[in-house]
């Protein structure tokens, strides 16, 4: 594929993405605030109402309001009372179009690893269009969610062009003079560390610390880096070099050597992710939502972690039943808990035994499981049980697993991936090099065709529940349809139902809120 034609794809690509992601979400400009929430960080806010002042500065940058310290959230929303007043449409256009440039963001960043056109712009699409991610983007609240996810897909960008040059140099070189004794005829250059663009480096750090400062469930981001070095990088690949000597059957093995370095280079995003968790801990704690963990037995919340890793997945694949709010389980089912540990043992094998041949399969499985857990329940914070919104980040790493393990499944036999990193093109220049008409031509259309329709699925069920956001009232009515024992839904139904003077129509659902959760 060469460049011009690689160029108008990628345009052509985004264009798609762009186009079908703001078709998906458009009908959000013309939806009201919701009262979860939006109250406290927009239309009932008077620190808002200040506007971007050295005041207002001081207030986002040192406050710890609505049990968070995300300043740059705070600033965003500032920013859009100070341009657009309360109209509601405008705070959810500046949500779409972060969750726009997020999409293409993550197309760009992913094809420029891997060299894979069309299996990154399958993962952005189905990023843009799953129906999980329709509570992030329709939420004026959770702009947190957007805005970090923004910040999350420009620290990869920069890493990513800090890493291409060291993983360009990271070569093992021999070099064999006949005048030298046998152990000493091979010479090691390991130049992994020589950047020609360190400012990348510092950019992914800035970029971080922003995303941190939108949302701090970026803290584990460190550890992805690790696995992006792993693959698609190939940092680690390049970091085992091994050189033997058939005459005197002695090899050398400096994987440990040339491991350090990498770990030593993310010292400072550990030191900004602590910082960021302690923060947050401390702001949260002050605020009472660590409260109630508490209350929740350790057990309880452990099951409840482990039995949500599963109900995401199984909300990946067949979307319903989402709702805004989701109560707590106070008691799991032992079914559930044993289906939960049994299919994660499963896929934790099948990942670590395919970490050779398909690296994609561990990097795509660790991603999801390690981005969830500062929300995974363990620390309780608040009353839910789950969120749609806490997937906007983990549910990348399951679509690329599953988009490159389709294709692989259905294209050639040798990983295409290092090929690309042996200098045989793109993956996608690889793929094409399959002669039209045969098995492999197939195969591809296969793939196209099965890609087409999940994404028009995921495109069609996110139109629906977009509508759901239209207003409090449509909102909370569609989580008390699809979930039981929610006080949380029938009370902000009735206060809904209550400021439009309803207030009959209101009281059996506050009636109804203190009979679940007598304490409220």
């Amino acid at each position: 594929m060469d460049r011009i034609k690689d160029s108008r794809l990628t345009l052509l690509s985004c264009l798609f993405l762009a186009a079908a992601t703001l078709a998906a979400f458009w009908p959000v400009i013309h939806y009201d605030f919701v009262n979860c929430d939006d109250q406290a960080y927009v239309y009932e806010n008077p620190a808002l109402q200040a506007g971007l002042s050295w005041q207002g500065l001081a207030w986002a940058f040192t406050t710890g309001y609505a049990g968070n310290w995300h300043p740059l959230t705070w600033l965003s929303h500032i920013l859009d009372v100070k341009w657009f007043g309360l109209n509601a449409g405008w705070h959810h256009l500046t949500n779409l179009l972060l969750h726009v440039a997020n999409t293409l963001l993550l197309f760009l960043v992913l094809k420029r690893m891997t060299g894979a056109l069309w299996r990154s712009a399958i993962v952005a699409a189905l990023f843009a269009l799953h129906p999980l991610h329709v509570e992030s983007v329709a939420w004026i609240a959770e702009r947190k969610d957007v805005l970090s996810g923004f910040f999350f897909m420009l620290t990869l960008w920069a890493y990513c062009g800090y890493a291409e040059p060291g993983m360009q140099n990271a070569e093992c070189r021999m070099q064999k003079t006949e005048t030298q004794t046998p152990l000493s005829r091979f010479t090691f250059h390991v130049s992994r560390f020589t950047h020609d663009v360190p400012i990348f480096y510092y950019l992914s750090l800035l970029f971080f610390a922003c995303g941190l400062m939108s949302k701090p469930m970026l803290v584990t981001l460190p550890f992805l880096l690790i696995l992006l070095d792993y693959w698609p990088l190939g940092r680690m690949r390049n970091a085992e070099c091994r050189m033997q000597n058939h005459a005197s059957g002695f090899t050398f093995h400096v994987s440990r050597l040339t491991m350090l370095p990498l770990l030593v280079e993310k010292l400072p995003f550990f030191t900004l992710a602590a910082a960021s968790s302690v923060v947050t801990f401390l702001v949260q704690q002050r605020a009472g939502a660590v409260a109630a963990a508490g209350t929740l037995p350790l057990e309880l919340r452990f099951e409840n972690a482990v039995t949500s890793y599963l109900l995401y997945l199984t909300k990946m694949v067949w979307p319903s039943g989402l709702a805004v709010f989701y109560p707590y389980r106070h008691e799991t089912s032992e079914g559930l808990l044993a289906c939960s540990i049994l299919l994660l043992v499963i896929i934790s094998a099948l990942a670590w035994f395919s970490r050779r041949q398909r690296p994609y399969v561990a990097v795509g499985w660790l991603w999801f499981l390690g981005t969830l857990v500062p929300v995974i329940g363990i620390v309780q914070v608040g009353q839910q049980a789950m969120a749609d919104r806490y997937t906007y980040i983990p549910l990348i790493g399951v679509f690329i697993s599953l988009t490159w393990g389709v294709a692989d499944l259905l294209g050639a036999g040798r990983d295409s991936f290092q090929r690309v990193r042996d200098g045989a093109g793109t993956e996608d220049d690889i793929a094409a090099r399959v002669p039209t008409g045969g098995p492999g031509w197939g195969r591809g259309f296969a793939l196209a065709g099965g890609a087409a329709v999940v994404i028009a699925a995921c495109w069609a069920v996110t139109c629906s529940q977009v509508r759901h956001w239209q207003d409090s009232e449509a909102l909370f009515r569609h989580a008390l349809a699809v979930t039981s024992d929610n006080a949380v839904a029938h009370e902000s139904l009735g206060d809904a139902l209550a400021k439009q003077g309803r207030v009959e129509q209101a009281q059996p659902h506050f009636a109804e809120a203190v009979r679940i959760w007598p304490r409220y």
